[in-house]
């Protein structure tokens, strides 16, 4: 709950402690305090857990703020529900589709309240052909991989685990571009693979390109090669990496990412 607090002229009660509960059948099931902020605001963190989450759709807020030294205001509000809306977020790898390569695009689904929430569905073209299929993994997340076309747009059909369905649209295809593909499924080494499509190779055969990967702002790993083929590939041995998060970045001979 975000409550701006304001005194009869409409001024905002800056800096003000407020104490808060809430309150079910005369039943305290949460409390707190806090301090308005420079424009009056407190943000109140109410957790509905499985015993409770009925009570508190049921419940009253109860706040009281220290208006001065001596003066106290109290001011009560009905909880309601909230509408638990979804987001289905997609993340092509290297962060564009390119026409005419293997593209693998992550995907996310999510509840209002930030919690992953599970997914499956297609991907359709927009002629209506149906170009892929995607399940979750774990927690909401997974990836699928398809050939983008050019001048072509895709949307993805989901169906969360509730039972309800909607749609959303990829990002737009990219006629000349290059990903960079990461595998980490193998136990020993990290596959890392270069596709360049026919349009950007015509456009950049024989210039440079330079590999960074880096972990916890410490670089790890640095390789140079020129665009003689499409598709470059190479193995890195993850005894080279610290455990955590690696991110790999291909850099043109110029520096940009």
């Amino acid at each position: 709950a975000r409550i701006q607090f304001k005194d009869a002229n409409n001024k905002p009660y800056v800096n003000k402690n407020v104490s808060w509960q809430v309150l079910t059948s005369y039943t305290v099931i949460a409390k707190g305090r806090g301090t308005t902020d420079a424009n009056g605001y407190l943000t109140i963190s109410m957790t509905a857990n499985q015993k409770a989450e009925y009570q508190l759709q049921k419940g009253r807020l109860i706040t009281s703020t220290n208006t001065t030294e001596k003066d106290v205001a109290s001011n009560t509000f009905l909880l309601q529900n909230a509408n638990i809306s979804k987001d289905f977020q997609l993340f092509p790898e290297g962060g564009k589709l390119v026409a005419g390569i293997n593209n693998k695009v992550a995907f996310k689904a999510i509840k209002s309240d930030g919690l992953g929430i599970g997914s499956k569905g297609i991907v359709n073209d927009n002629d209506g052909k149906q170009v892929a299929t995607f399940t979750d993994q774990h927690l909401g997340m997974g990836s699928f991989s398809f050939v983008a076309e050019t001048g072509k747009s895709y949307k993805a059909n989901v169906t969360f685990a509730d039972g309800t369905t909607d749609n959303y649209d990829l990002p737009s295809v990219v006629a000349a571009g290059i990903v960079i593909n990461v595998d980490n499924s193998n136990a020993e080494n990290i596959a890392v693979k270069i596709l360049a499509n026919d349009d950007f190779f015509k456009l950049n055969q024989g210039k440079k390109y330079y590999i960074i990967a880096q972990s916890k702002g410490v670089i790890c790993y640095g390789a140079q090669t020129a665009l003689s083929n499409k598709e470059f590939n190479t193995t890195i041995p993850k005894s080279k990496f610290p455990s955590g998060i690696a991110q790999f970045t291909l850099f043109a001979e110029n520096g940009t990412p």
